[in-house]
């Protein structure tokens, strides 16, 4: 399987799971409300309704992500190989 993403969640009932994600043009939002307009809903795995954004920036080469402003707030750490 070829992901653009894989997140590792390290806190929470998810710990230790992993979240594959696809790359798409306007970035991927993922959060907690399934009426929200998101790419990735995870329910009971507590995030805010409309939680955090990760976008690619192609003439940069670099990801981004961004907080929508979360009740917790978001961290991310890469590990390249």
């Amino acid at each position: 399987m070829i992901v653009d993403y894989v997140f590792r969640c390290v806190k929470g009932i998810f710990s230790g799971k992993f979240i594959y994600i696809n790359l798409t043009a306007d970035g991927e939002v993922f959060g907690s409300d399934p009426n929200a307009d998101l790419t990735l809903y995870v329910e009971n795995g507590g995030l805010s309704p409309k939680h955090a954004d990760i976008k690619y920036e192609y003439n940069e080469k670099k990801y981004y992500l961004k907080d929508l402003d979360s009740e917790t707030g978001s961290l991310i750490r890469f590990f390249i190989k």
